[in-house]
């Protein structure tokens, strides 16, 4: 059985003569356009064609139907874009809330770590606030400052405090670029008074090396005093011992002299012996 086919609606097919290698008006090749025939209007679809389409092909007119038919659609429409709107917006403001309130928690949390760590030499937490969708207001940035400075006079002091401001520095879990310049600075400042330190002590021992030769000579001073002391004791004693000896010494002589004086006399008187000087001996010399 042979199908039947429908006659062709040659109203809607007709179009005007064209000639070879034409093509209708947008379709032609950049050569052709600069062909002095003109391009001829792409044929109408037939109307039979036309009138199967479905809805999705043709979503204007079906729009322009319904909304001829209920005047009231355009009003839903544009009350339902509104309402898809105000969604949207309500919808971005909750996630800027919860981003606002996530910085705030990351931002709090931050400044709280240097204040704890810090201790005596970190102040109270400084915030920079922004105000939400809600009316709140949530901190967005902060700051807590720190003593850097170095303890006078004190190298020991200045080290443990420049560890101390370095761990509240990095304290926090993620530093950020202004947290490790001040660690940084804290390493310096550890450096510095580690050299002084070292200097000091260096200073210390030539002092106490001082300290320990100026004793040892003294005590050598005092030694070499209390051997003069000795030896000037020995001497004084060796003198008076020999004062003593001359002294003993003279008076044996003169005991001896006196003894052979009397023992001369004897003899003379005895008649042993003559006088070493008689009487008129001296007289007679002269004469």
């Amino acid at each position: 059985m042979i199908p039947s086919i429908p006659p062709p609606n040659f109203a809607t097919a007709f179009s005007p003569f064209s000639p070879a290698g034409r093509a209708t008006v947008g379709e032609e090749s950049r050569e052709l356009k600069g062909s002095p025939l003109q391009a001829v209007e792409a044929p109408a679809q037939p109307a039979r064609a036309e009138n199967r389409r479905g809805p999705d092909e043709r979503p204007a007119e079906v729009e322009e139907r319904e909304r001829l038919r209920d005047p009231r659609r355009e009003s839903q429409q544009q009350a339902s874009q509104e309402q898809a709107a105000e969604q949207r917006q309500q919808e971005q403001d909750r996630r800027q809330i919860e981003q606002l309130a996530a910085r705030d928690r990351e931002v709090r949390a931050h400044e709280q770590a240097h204040a704890a760590v810090g201790g005596q030499y970190a102040g109270a937490p400084q915030f920079t606030f922004k105000r939400g969708p809600d009316g709140l207001n949530y901190a967005v940035a902060g700051e807590v400052k720190i003593s850097t400075g170095a303890v006078a006079n004190d190298p020991e002091a200045t080290i443990a405090k420049a560890q101390q401001i370095r761990r509240a520095a990095l304290a926090p879990s993620e530093p950020s670029p202004q947290d490790r310049r001040v660690a940084a600075e804290a390493v310096q400042l550890e450096l510095n008074a580690r050299a002084q330190l070292q200097e000091l002590r260096r200073e210390e021992a030539r002092i106490e090396e001082t300290r320990i030769e100026e004793a040892q000579l003294a005590e050598e001073l005092e030694a070499r005093k209390q051997e003069e002391a000795r030896l000037e004791a020995q001497r004084r004693e060796s003198t008076q011992r020999d004062a003593r000896d001359a002294e003993e010494a003279a008076g044996r002589l003169a005991e001896f002299n006196n003894r052979s004086i009397d023992i001369n006399r004897r003899l003379i008187d005895i008649g042993v012996a003559a006088p070493l000087n008689p009487a008129g001996r001296l007289f007679d010399q002269i004469v």
